[in-house]
């Protein structure tokens, strides 16, 4: 997923970096909406909104600190 992404980017002339942000961030997040489909359709709705949100939002915050990082850095 990692090369797929980094090698579409490349091709469209979009950095890595916000590859990582974008594609690779969506790709860890669709496993948890699915999970809260699930939670949700067996009765625990609120269950599967505190999930999908708090999973989301760790998604986001992880990758958007680790993106600054690597802006920044002199790497």
């Amino acid at each position: 997923m990692v090369w797929m992404a980094d090698t579409i980017g490349r091709t469209l002339g979009i950095e890595p970096v916000v590859m990582g942000v974008t594609i690779l961030a969506a790709g860890t997040s669709v496993p948890d909406a699915l999970s809260s489909v699930f939670v949700a359709r067996g009765g625990k709705g609120d269950m599967a909104v505190s999930s999908s949100v708090g999973s989301n939002l760790f998604d986001y915050f992880s990758w958007t600190s680790f993106a600054m990082v690597y802006i920044y850095s002199d790497v």
